[in-house]
């Protein structure tokens, strides 16, 4: 049994904190809990818990792992820190490391060694690695005294070491980033099956609408599933030049008691959606919204607009399996269907439109779409499926040149 497990702690105001906890006796660890108080406090949600299983993880290098056990809370409260053959292996250890997860009724996940789960990818090694770096290079600022000159030579060779340390354990030969959707096609055959009257539709009749809706929103939309489970009633709006979708970001919401909060990552905005879109909304706010006991609906403590059987707003797992669902029954050939496709289809589509029908160059029509999927001004998100373009549009060009050239009788096989 692990000795370490993250916990995610609710608070009356609705924030969510998630720790670091040790098994024997059940406390927080005393510098994981500095650190994301001090440091990592407002970030998303599942960024932390992300943060404080990596911080497990090298916990459980130090006491369990390896051979010689490192008191590594003594250590750093001393004034030292690992060395670089002890970081270097930890790095080779969290390349390669066996563990199991295996998840708790509240989403607490405890790691332990036994089945392999495979090498990690060089990006998410690497991501793991900056976070302990970070951690590491805080607890030196703080437990490093820096009011004397040879202390400041102390702290600033301490850093030196710790970056120097890290620098040589990262991978190299970064995977380039693939955004798959769904073709027009796929997508047709997926919401076929979604349909309330298909008879290879795998839900109950009280769902069939909810599920529909879901994906279809998805799909007009290009939002995230975060943003999706974080849409209220009120958020759907009609004016006088069309529908929208008002997108909020509502972090730390009282009304929300999932105790996996979805994630907002993008900035708020407003989506356009079509009328047939909006009026389906709308028959399912008034009529299969709430569920029904005993032929009444029953009254719900939160204006959700996707809401579980028993009332509570949806969770991530719940949409991820009518998906998934969806999916087994569909032909096995072709792009697979996850929430995320959806806004891999809708980002290609939409430059498709830009450049096809609107006449737009590649640079204004990336402006758009920054703006319409809540991407920073700056951002290179827009890139991945301008290249995604291109790329199949000089594939055309070359397969065009190769059968000019055979035509020809230049080149036989």
């Amino acid at each position: 049994m692990s000795l370490f497990r993250t916990r995610i702690i609710r608070f009356p105001d609705g924030e969510r904190l998630p720790l670091l906890f040790r098994n024997n006796p059940s406390q927080p660890v005393f510098l994981a809990l500095m650190f994301v108080g001090c440091q990592r406090r407002y970030y998303r949600t599942k960024t932390i818990l992300r943060d404080a299983r990596v911080l497990g993880w090298l916990y459980e290098w130090c006491y369990v792992v390896r051979g010689t056990n490192i008191d590594l809370e003594r250590r750093i409260i001393s004034g030292h820190t690992l060395s670089p053959s002890e970081i270097e292996g930890f790095a080779r250890w969290l390349r390669t490391r066996t563990m199991t997860r295996s998840r708790s009724r509240l989403e607490s996940t405890r790691y332990r060694t036994g089945q392999s789960m495979g090498a990690l990818q060089p990006a998410t090694t690497n991501s793991y690695l900056s976070i302990v770096q970070i951690f590491l290079e805080w607890a030196a600022r703080r437990y490093i005294p820096s009011t004397r000159t040879t202390t400041k030579a102390l702290l600033a060779n301490t850093l030196c070491v710790i970056e120097g340390a890290f620098e040589a354990s990262r991978l190299r030969g970064k995977a380039p980033a693939r955004c798959i959707g769904l073709t027009q096609q796929e997508i047709k055959q997926f919401m076929a099956i979604l349909s309330p009257t298909d008879p290879r539709n795998p839900f109950r009749t009280s769902h069939r609408i909810r599920n529909l809706l879901i994906c279809e929103t998805l799909y007009e939309t290009g939002i995230r599933r975060g943003e999706l489970l974080k849409l209220k009633v009120e958020d759907v709006t009609s004016l006088r030049d069309g529908f929208y979708l008002n997108l909020v970001r509502r972090p730390d919401d009282k009304e929300d008691w999932r105790l996996n909060e979805p994630a907002q990552k993008t900035l708020p905005r407003i989506v356009a959606i079509t009328r047939e879109l909006y009026e389906l909304m709308i028959v399912y706010i008034r009529n299969h919204r709430r569920p029904k006991r005993q032929g009444r609906p029953i009254k719900l403590s939160h204006s959700y607009l996707f809401v579980s059987e028993r009332g509570f707003p949806l969770s991530e797992s719940q949409v991820n399996y009518i998906i998934d669902t969806v999916e087994k029954l569909r032909s096995p050939a072709g792009n697979r269907a996850h929430p995320h496709a959806f806004r891999h289809s809708f980002c290609t589509m939409f430059l498709e439109h830009c450049a096809g029908v609107e006449r737009l160059d590649e640079e204004a029509s990336k402006d758009r779409l920054r703006q319409i999927c809540g991407w920073a001004a700056g951002s290179t998100m827009p890139e991945r499926y301008t290249a995604n373009r291109l790329q199949a549009q000089a594939n055309i060009m070359n397969r065009r040149r190769l059968e000019i050239i055979r035509a020809n009788g230049n080149v036989s096989i």
